[in-house]
């Protein structure tokens, strides 16, 4: 028989006697009742006396761990079930902890992001949900937003067209120099924005005047 005495920095393994005879205190505090699980079942110990957390402790992390799953799953059906967001193919992350519930991800407008909460509180056993969920439709105003306000751009920002595709932004239009161009790109990092692809092109004033000159 081995005993396994587990502590954070270290694992020690006694060969040929019980746990009995060797344990000093009733409990040993290990980093996680999963961890400690492991550990035995790896090195096949039949009994394991002086384990911080029981197997009934371990058991029950297991069973809310599958609750939790099992209403994620729940969830994810519900939502699914909302056709505007299933043929969008809208990237929505469920996370369950108990009964609250949490979404984040992307959509495409506003409506949908109001549906996929309503749905989502909706589900028996839910009774909160987190919303981390930004809109399409959001984003691309307040990046116009911020075009307008700042100094730099603000006279470029009618010119600029700007489109999100879950998280997507495509910015599109012309602009006077490459450094308006550089800042347009860095103001259009907002957050929830996952990728900005900047489409701009730079007006050739100089070319024109060069010609008419000649």
């Amino acid at each position: 028989l081995y005993m396994v005495y587990m502590s954070v920095n270290s694992v020690i393994y006694l060969r040929r006697r019980k746990a009995t005879e060797v344990a000093t205190t009733p409990r040993i505090t290990t980093p996680g009742a999963i961890w400690a699980c492991t550990k035995r079942q790896q090195h096949e110990f039949e009994r394991c006396g002086i384990i911080a957390m029981g197997r009934d402790n371990v058991n029950e992390r297991i069973r809310a761990t599958q609750r939790n799953r099992e209403l994620e799953a729940r969830v994810n059906q519900a939502l699914w079930s909302y056709s505007p967001l299933r043929e969008s193919h809208c990237p929505i992350i469920v996370i369950a902890r108990g009964e609250v519930v949490e979404l984040t991800g992307t959509v495409r407008t506003e409506l949908m992001k109001r549906m996929a909460l309503r749905l989502a509180e909706a589900v028996p056993g839910v009774s909160k949900v987190q919303d981390n969920l930004v809109s399409d439709e959001a984003l691309e105003q307040e990046i116009c937003r911020r075009l307008a306000r700042n100094l730099s751009t603000h006279l470029s920002a009618n010119e600029v067209t700007v489109r999100s595709v879950l998280g997507a932004v495509y910015l599109k239009g012309q602009v006077k120099s490459a450094t308006v161009k550089e800042e347009v790109g860095r103001i259009a990092q907002v957050p929830g924005v996952q990728m900005v692809i900047n489409e701009l092109t730079i007006q050739e004033h100089n070319t024109v005047q060069l010609k008419k000159a000649a």
